[in-house]
C-alpha cells in the first residue's frame, strides 16, 4: 500500500506538468487539412492616376474576438504582414479601432467553433476584415464600401471562413497557431492583391 502511495506521489506531479504543458505551451507536430475560403470580398478605390499611394503603407492592426484565438491570429498575422513586400511597418493596437494617419486593418472574429484534443482537433472560424489605407474607420460598419474621402485611398472588405482538421501531437496554443497560420496567409494574399490592383 505504501509503495502504491509513493508511486502516486511521483506520477501525479508528472501528469499535472504534462497536462499544464498541453494547455499553456505552444508546440505541435501536426498533419491534416486546412481550407480557407473568402466570400463577399469588396474593394473600392479613389486613386487618381496622377497620385501614387505609398508603396509600403504602414498600418495599425486590430484583432478583435475571443482572447486565445485573437492572440494567436494577431501573432501569425503580424509576422505574415511584416514579410510582405507591399506592406510597411505594422503596429498592433488593443481595443476598439480608432482613426489613424496610418492605414487601419481590423479583423473581427465573428464566430469560432474549436474542438481540441492532444491528438486530434477540428475548427470552424469566420472572420470579417476591413482595411482603409487612409485610416478612416467610419465606413467599416456600413454594408456597402463607399469612398467618400477626397484623398486617394484603398478600402477593402472580406469575409473569411476557415475549416481545419488536424492529427498529430499538439498543445492547445499550438493548435490555435496552426489554424491561425493558414488564415493569416490567405488574409495577407487577399489584402496584397487589393493593393497591387491599385498601383
Amino acid at each position: 500500500m505504501k509503495k502504491i502511495s509513493k508511486v502516486y506521489i511521483v506520477v501525479l506531479p508528472i501528469l499535472l506538468l504534462i497536462a499544464a504543458a498541453f494547455v499553456w505551451i505552444d508546440f505541435r507536430i501536426v498533419g491534416g487539412q486546412s481550407s480557407v475560403e473568402s466570400q463577399s470580398a469588396t474593394s473600392s478605390s479613389g486613386v487618381d492616376e496622377a497620385v501614387v499611394l505609398p508603396l509600403e503603407p504602414n498600418m495599425d492592426l486590430y484583432v478583435i474576438g475571443s482572447e486565445r484565438m485573437a492572440d494567436a491570429l494577431q501573432d501569425e498575422l503580424e509576422e505574415a504582414l511584416s514579410e510582405n513586400q507591399y506592406i510597411g511597418d505594422v503596429h498592433v493596437v488593443e481595443g476598439e479601432p480608432a482613426q489613424s494617419e496610418a492605414g487601419v486593418l481590423v479583423l473581427r472574429i465573428e464566430d469560432s467553433e474549436i474542438f481540441w484534443t492532444p491528438i486530434y482537433s477540428r475548427s470552424q472560424v469566420e472572420i470579417q476584415l476591413s482595411y482603409a489605407s487612409d485610416g478612416e474607420i467610419a465606413w467599416m460598419d456600413e454594408e456597402v464600401v463607399n469612398l467618400t474621402n477626397i484623398k486617394p485611398a484603398i478600402r477593402y472588405r472580406g469575409d473569411f471562413q476557415s475549416r481545419t482538421n488536424a492529427i498529430g501531437i499538439m498543445s492547445l496554443p499550438g493548435y490555435y497557431h496552426y489554424l491561425s497560420e493558414a488564415l493569416s496567409q490567405k488574409i495577407v494574399e487577399s489584402l496584397a492583391a487589393s493593393m497591387m490592383g491599385n498601383k
